[in-house]
């Protein structure tokens, strides 16, 4: 298969050809959208196109296959956000997003200082939220496309309910709220097309795109590497995966065309180049076995790689 077609081109093997690296993990919308007056009148879906092609200005071009993707999915997620919380205007909606990523050499050594070599995927999660309209709504929640479920999150301690047990997917979106809380409450939709369980970080997506979410209702602001940084410690206080630090890393500093080789030790990386021949393609394959990070597996492979490590 060429490279130059469809960045993901599903089979009926649920593999897809792949698109050397994407633009990282970060925020949409955040500039406050220009008056639209009468004599100027734009519609919904005319403004979200303008909304998009503005924020595409001075990020890390994609390809405009791979901004047709994340186009889509923005659309699902709109669509979705209204289903569950009502209509909605454009300009009222706040974004964050994140891709997925694979990861070339270097498994389950990042969190042993090892080398890893991983690359984005144009595969995405998004949080897309607006402020609860409610002045009696005292928490932010979370819907997930994905699970059908609603998380709810407190601001105040003392108003949580005992009652209100998450699952385990909404432990990494707790993780994120309680580092980096929003400053009001928010109706939130996590939307992904990252397969989930297959190995692709669909958890650190979405610990990331919640993240640049809830920066745009928060006055604390870190720098990239920190942010990967919050959002590993996240997963393993909140999610109970002691992951390492590859997985955010890359969502965080990904960049078009290129992989990230990190240093585990120290952090340090280098963007490789990955313009090997027009001919090559990167082929990512599901298999269909799905793994679940926060059921104990992960901490226990983590376990015998240090185990191994130090008879070595």
């Amino acid at each position: 298969m060429r490279r130059g077609g469809w960045p993901i081109r599903k089979s009926s093997q649920s593999s897809f050809e792949l698109d050397f690296g994407t633009s990282p993990a970060g925020c949409y919308w955040k500039r406050a959208i220009r008056e639209i007056t009468n004599d100027h009148f734009i519609d919904d879906r005319e403004l979200f196109r303008s909304m998009m092609a503005e924020e595409e200005i001075g990020k890390t071009q994609d390809s405009v296959e791979v901004n047709k993707i994340k186009k889509r999915v923005f659309e699902e997620a709109i669509d979705e956000f209204r289903k569950v919380f009502g209509e909605v205007k454009i300009e009222e909606l706040r974004a964050g997003i994140s891709p997925g990523r694979v990861n070339l050499i270097g498994d389950h050594v990042d969190y042993v200082d090892g080398f890893v070599l991983p690359i984005a995927l144009p595969l995405y999660t998004i949080a897309v939220a607006r402020p609860v309209k409610s002045i009696n709504q005292n928490f932010t929640q979370i819907h997930s496309t994905h699970f059908k479920e609603t998380a709810k999150f407190y601001h105040y301690k003392e108003d949580d309910d005992a009652e209100n047990r998450l699952q385990k997917w909404a432990h990494y979106a707790e993780g994120i709220f309680e580092l980096h809380r929003p400053n009001q409450p928010l109706d939130v939709i996590l939307h992904t097309n990252i397969p989930v369980g297959a190995g692709l970080s669909s958890s650190a997506s979405v610990e990331l795109a919640l993240y640049y979410l809830f920066d745009q209702f928060n006055d604390v602001h870190l720098s990239t590497e920190k942010i990967a940084m919050l959002c590993q410690k996240a997963e393993h206080e909140y999610a109970g995966v002691p992951c390492g630090i590859m997985d955010q890393f890359v969502c965080s500093l990904a960049h078009v065309g290129h992989a990230l080789k990190i240093d585990c030790s120290n952090l340090a990386y280098d963007r490789i180049p990955l313009a090997i021949s027009r001919d090559a393609s990167f082929i990512v394959v599901d298999s269909g076995v799905k793994h679940a990070l926060a059921s104990g597996e992960y901490a226990k492979r983590r376990a015998a790689v240090e185990q191994t490590l130090q008879v070595m």
